[in-house]
């Protein structure tokens, strides 16, 4: 398989790690593998699973790499191993004929609100405004053009990208979905036809936030499997997390009353009690983001019941009311009306809401729970998913992790268990050689504990260095930052004082952002967590990645918050002292987050075997504090260096090289 590709090379770490894959799956066993950039992981996992004539689920953290690996890699590989695979991805991701249909009556100037044909209201608040965008109306011939020829009504293969005002028009989730069963264009539902593709193949590709959602409905989505492979590992935690977490607001309610509405229900009372019950939802969230100490005091009870500040409790109180009372009124229209498509709707809707109330209102005493000022949402999120994962997700399936940047520790953290197998492949570049290091000596005029970048010196001694290497590398850069406002302020700067084009994450679509930065050898690339990750330009393009801080999670993240409460108090009851326990706690927990991400944005600069060039990490703690050794560790074996004198000399070699 490997021969066939173009420019194809004998890796040991490759086959060292198809041969561990092999025989976990083989032995339905629980493994993890580190394998660094050039290792050729995904020839490594998805050869042995296509031969091992065993179920399995592969699962990849991004949609990006999905629609790669069904691009290039199955296809290649069922050339040389007969083998039916799958692509699964959410239901809307995938054209709703349904809704197309609707909005073709739209555009005729036809009504489709609480007709006899309608599924979905013309006025949806929190997808559709009620007026069909222009971009839409502009390009509805070609969408039914394309309706007509695709197999799949995978919206990632049109010919032009969707905006987010269009998408709501073309697709669907599962909250507006009445079935296929009740659906006039159930026979030729994509996202159906898609799930009987999925549950029939040997092989299926899915993303880790539907991976999360199956798991949360005990495989119904899926069915069973044998095994489970995840790649992209370090973001597993978080995004399933997200899966068998909830979130609650307003719009969610006005979701079911909308449905109960388009259903055709005559229960004006139970419509008006959601109305009133989202009103003071999104009323008592906002209230905890505009007040600090309310928002400190969203906390678990033994037991796992919110404590809630405020009137937050009596609105979720309401809240759950008011939908018990929409689950009968649509229970009520299907037995009025018979297998009415819309009036199912209106249940699945209700009843997912009802869900979603029980699981925020109790849980585990350790769970996250905190108001997020994106939406505002009310959201409560598992701190640990080990057992959960372990007794009721990976059974006795084979599960394989992998990533440039796992950890032993992960293992438990996913429900592997003690017994599960840890190896490191190694990578087969030459980091030593082709990699430098710098620690600039920032602040070196303060005292050690004002060297980080919480010294309001910080960001312009870290400009300066900044400019200094783009200079240095002509161009040539990418800059990774740990905040919008850093990225933004950093993107001005070098407008201003460099000619070269100068990209900000934002303000391009990343796949064009990368184009440009890859075919313009000169330009400067700058960026959040977008760009830490999934960012592949081999070449003198990139020679250099500047990273300004340490990738901690932020002091006031909850979730992250939560984790390190848990560990604490672990810590303490196993006897080490309250003034250790937060310091140990924040070693096992941030830690090696930070150590993960510095690792992940590291691995952007070198690509190929004759790639050379230089990570800069503008925070002064990487050099200088005692927690600074298991980050460097989980970096590649750079040479490393606090002269710039070194950093020119190296970029000078690498561009003269070049």
């Amino acid at each position: 398989v490997t021969r066939a590709l173009p420019a194809a090379e004998d890796r040991a770490g490759q086959r060292e790690m198809a041969d561990l894959v092999a025989a976990a799956i083989e032995g339905r066993r629980h493994l993890v593998v580190q394998a660094g950039t050039g290792t050729g992981k995904t020839l490594a996992y998805l050869v042995p699973a296509i031969t091992s004539g065993k179920r399995t689920v592969v699962v990849t953290a991004t949609k990006a790499l999905q629609d790669q690996y069904a691009n290039k890699e199955l296809p290649h590989l069922a050339e040389h191993h007969p083998v039916s695979w799958a692509v699964l991805k959410g239901r809307s991701n995938y054209l709703c004929l349904a809704r197309m249909s609707e909005a073709r009556s739209v555009l005729a100037g036809e009504p489709v609100s609480g007709s006899q044909d309608s599924l979905f209201a013309d006025d949806e608040p929190s997808e559709r405004d009620g007026e069909m965008p222009e971009a839409l109306d502009d390009g509805f011939s070609a969408i039914e053009d394309w309706a007509e020829s695709t197999t799949t009504g995978d919206l990632s293969e049109l010919p032009f990208e969707l905006d987010r005002r269009s998408a709501p028009w073309l697709s669907t989730g599962p909250e507006g979905c009445p079935g296929a069963a009740l659906c006039p264009q159930g026979e030729d539902c994509f996202a159906e036809q898609a799930i009987a593709k999925a549950r029939e193949a040997d092989v299926v590709l899915v993303n880790t936030a539907l991976l999360g959602a199956d798991l949360a409905l005990d495989g119904a989505l899926l069915g069973d499997a044998e095994a489970y492979v995840v790649d992209e590992a370090h973001d597993a935690e978080d995004i399933l997390g997200g899966a068998f977490g909830a979130e609650v607001r307003g719009d969610d309610l006005l979701r079911v009353e909308r449905n109960l509405r388009v259903a055709g229900s005559d229960s004006d009372e139970v419509r008006e009690e959601l109305r009133r019950a989202a009103t003071r939802i999104d009323t008592e969230v906002a209230a905890v983001v505009a007040d600090p100490s309310a928002g400190a005091a969203l906390r678990n009870q033994p037991g796992g019941t919110l404590a809630e500040p405020g009137g937050l409790a009596e609105a979720l109180g309401r809240a759950a009311g008011a939908v018990a009372s929409a689950q009968e009124a649509a229970r009520k229209a299907l037995r009025s009306n018979g297998e009415d498509p819309r009036a199912e709707a209106a249940r699945r809707s209700s009843d997912r809401l009802a869900e979603v109330l029980e699981r925020i209102t109790s849980g585990s005493e350790e769970d996250a729970v905190w108001v997020d000022e994106a939406g505002p949402r009310l959201r409560r999120v598992p701190v640990d998913l080990g057992e959960r994962l372990q007794l009721h997700a990976w059974g006795d399936s084979a599960v394989v992790l992998t990533s440039a940047t796992v950890s032993e520790p992960m293992m438990q953290r996913l429900g592997l268990g003690a017994d599960a197998a840890f190896t490191d492949v190694g990578s087969p570049f030459d980091h030593l050689a082709a990699a430098l290091l710098y620690v600039q000596p920032l602040l070196a005029s303060h005292p050690p504990s004002r060297r980080g970048p919480s010294n309001p010196d910080w960001f312009d001694e870290a400009w300066q260095e900044a400019r200094t290497l783009m200079e240095a590398a002509e161009g040539r850069t990418l800059m990774l930052c740990t905040s919008m406002r850093n990225a933004q302020e950093f993107a001005e700067l070098a407008r201003e004082e460099h000619d070269w084009p100068v990209l900000l994450q934002g303000e391009l679509h990343k796949p064009k952002l990368l184009a440009e930065f890859a075919s313009d050898e000169h330009s400067i690339a700058i960026g959040t967590m977008g760009l830490w990750q999934g960012v592949d330009v081999a070449g003198p393009s990139l020679s250099v990645v500047i990273v300004d801080k340490l990738p901690f999670p932020r002091p006031d993240d909850p979730l992250w918050q939560a984790r390190a409460e848990a560990v604490r108090r672990r810590f303490v009851a196993e006897g080490v002292p309250e003034s250790d326990a937060g310091y140990r706690a924040f070693l096992e927990v941030q830690v090696p987050r930070a150590a993960s991400l510095l690792a992940q944005g590291s691995g952007r600069l070198i690509r190929t075997a004759t790639d050379r060039g230089v990570v800069a990490v503008l925070d002064p703690r990487l050099a200088e504090k005692a927690y600074r050794r298991p980050i460097l560790e989980q970096l590649p074996p750079m040479r490393r260096t606090r002269t710039r004198a070194d950093v020119v000399e190296h970029l000078e070699a690498g561009l003269t090289s070049s």
